[in-house]
C-alpha cells in the first residue's frame, strides 16, 4: 500500500495567527493564497519569506506581473530600456535650449522636467534721444510728446525743453479752433469738477458754483432760471387788478342815434386816467374815467364845380379855405389864389385838422350853463371882436360905412347919411310906397 505524505497546510490568517518556526526545510502551504514558505529552523513564520510571490495586475508590492484580460498590467517604476515611444513622459529624451530674439531677448535651457522662466531683456531703441545722447539704457527721462509705431513701443520723444509754441499749436498759425492747445488751468479744471447743473458763477480765484436766477413771485415771473432746458426767460409778474388794453383814448359812443346817457350823435368821450403805482414804479390798478365830451365836428364841403354858391358859403379847394363874398354861378372855376379876393372867393386860412375835445371861453364874452351849452353873455363879444363889425351904404357912386359901436351917444354917434341919392319905402308886406 501507498504512502501519502501531506504537507503542514493552513489559511494565511491560520499561519499569521499561530506563527510557528518551521524546521529547516519544512514546507508550509497557504491554502487560501497558494503561497508557500520553507523553513529555516530559525525565523517565525510572519518574518519568514514567500518563496514565489502572488500574482497581480495591479501595482502591488512583493507579488508577480499578472496581465488583465486586455494584456495591460500596472506598476510603480519599471526598470528597464524601452524601445519605442511613451504616450506621458516626464522630461525630454535631450535637453534643448530656447532662445528669444527681435524686439525682446532671452535663453535657457528646457528638458521637460519642470517649467522654464526665461528672463527677458526689451531691446533698445536707438532713436531715443537719451539713447543716442548718453548711451546709457538705465538712464530714465520724461518725455513731453512720444512717437509710438504699430506695435506700442515708443520709437522716438521730445522732452519738454525741446517743445515750443509751435509744437503745441499756441503760436498763431492753428487755421482752426480745433488745432489749438491750452495748458493746464486751476480755473477750467474747477469747471470740470463743478457736477452741478445751471448758470456758472466764479466764486474765487479757482473756484465756481451753480446758481439760479431767482426773484420774488409778485415782481418778476422766471422760467428756466437755471438755464438747464434753455435760455432764462424773465417776464413781468401779471397784475391782477391792471388790464390790458388802450387808456385815456376818445371812445365814439354814438354815430347813428343817441348815446345810452341822451348825448347827441357823433359825441367822443375824453377820458382821464386814474391808476395806482407800487414802490417799483408799477402799475397795480388803472381805470378810465370818463371827464367830458365833445361833439364830433365836421370839415368844410371841397368845391364842387357844378354847384351853385351863395355868399357867405365856405368851401375847401387845394388845401386852402376861402368864402364866398358873392354868389358864384356853378362852372365858373376853383379857387387856389393864396391870399385876398379873387373870382368871388376870399382867402382865407390855409386847411386844417379839425379839432374835437375840450374848448375853453373867455368868461367876460361867454356864459356856459350846468349842460355845457355856451352863450354870448351880457355886455360880452366887444364889436371889435366881430371879423366885420360895421355896415356900409352905397348909392352907386360912393359907400358909407356905420361902426358897430353901443358905447356911441346921441353926441358921438351918427346922425344921418351924408351921401343918399333916393330911397326907397316899402310897406309891411313889402310894397312899394315911395
Amino acid at each position: 500500500m501507498a504512502n501519502r505524505i501531506q504537507l503542514r497546510r493552513g489559511g494565511a490568517q491560520e499561519w499569521a495567527n499561530a506563527n510557528p518556526t518551521l524546521a529547516q526545510g519544512e514546507i508550509g502551504i497557504e491554502l487560501d493564497t497558494g503561497r508557500i514558505k520553507i523553513g529555516d529552523g530559525v525565523t517565525a513564520w510572519n518574518t519568514l519569506r514567500y518563496e514565489r510571490p502572488v500574482e497581480s495586475n495591479t501595482n502591488t508590492p512583493n507579488t508577480l506581473v499578472q496581465r488583465d484580460a486586455d494584456g495591460n498590467f500596472a506598476a510603480a517604476t519599471v526598470t528597464a530600456t524601452l524601445i519605442g515611444n511613451a504616450s506621458t513622459a516626464t522630461r525630454l529624451d535631450q535637453t534643448r535650449q530656447i532662445q528669444l530674439s527681435g524686439d525682446a531677448t532671452a535663453s535657457g535651457n528646457f528638458d521637460g522636467s519642470q517649467n522654464l522662466n526665461l528672463a527677458t531683456t526689451l531691446s533698445l531703441i536707438a532713436t531715443l534721444p537719451h539713447y543716442l545722447q548718453d548711451n546709457d539704457p538705465s538712464i530714465t527721462r520724461t518725455f513731453t510728446e512720444v512717437t509710438v509705431d504699430q506695435k506700442g513701443r515708443v520709437v522716438n520723444a521730445k522732452t519738454a525743453s525741446q517743445m515750443n509754441l509751435t509744437l503745441y499749436g499756441l503760436d498763431g498759425s492753428a487755421t482752426s479752433d480745433t488745432s489749438l492747445a491750452m495748458p493746464w488751468s486751476a480755473r477750467l479744471q474747477s469747471i470740470v469738477d463743478e457736477s452741478g447743473t445751471g448758470l456758472i458763477a466764479r466764486t474765487g480765484s479757482a473756484t465756481v458754483a451753480t446758481r439760479t436766477i431767482q426773484t420774488v413771485a409778485t415782481d418778476l415771473v422766471i422760467t428756466n432760471g437755471n438755464g438747464v432746458s434753455g435760455n432764462p426767460n424773465l417776464s413781468l409778474y401779471v397784475q391782477p387788478n391792471v388790464v390790458a388794453g388802450d387808456y385815456n383814448t376818445e371812445s365814439l359812443t354814438s354815430v347813428s342815434q343817441a348815446g345810452s346817457n341822451g348825448e347827441p350823435f357823433g359825441t367822443e368821450t375824453v377820458n382821464a386816467v386814474k391808476f395806482s403805482v407800487d414802490d417799483r414804479g408799477r402799475f397795480t390798478t388803472v381805470t378810465n374815467v370818463p371827464i367830458a365830451t365833445a361833439t364830433e365836428g365836421s370839415k368844410y364841403p371841397n368845391y364842387a364845380a357844378g354847384t351853385t354858391y351863395s355868399r357867405y358859403d365856405i368851401i375847401q379847394n387845394a388845401s386852402k379855405v376861402y368864402q364866398a363874398y358873392q354868389a358864384i354861378a356853378a362852372g365858373s372855376g376853383a379857387p387856389t389864389h393864396t391870399s385876398g379876393d379873387n373870382g368871388g372867393w376870399r382867402y382865407l386860412a390855409a386847411e386844417a385838422t379839425e379839432q374835437k375835445g375840450l374848448a375853453s371861453f373867455a368868461q367876460e364874452d361867454f356864459d356856459v350853463d350846468s349842460n355845457g351849452h355856451v352863450t354870448i353873455a351880457a355886455l360880452g363879444v366887444d364889436n371889435t371882436q366881430l371879423q366885420n363889425n360895421r355896415i356900409g351904404f352905397a348909392d352907386g357912386n360912393t359907400v358909407e360905412n356905420f361902426e358897430l359901436d353901443q358905447e356911441l351917444t346921441a353926441t358921438t354917434g351918427y346922425r344921418g347919411f351924408n351921401y343918399l341919392n333916393y330911397v326907397k319905402v316899402n310897406d309891411t308886406s313889402g310894397n312899394l310906397l315911395f
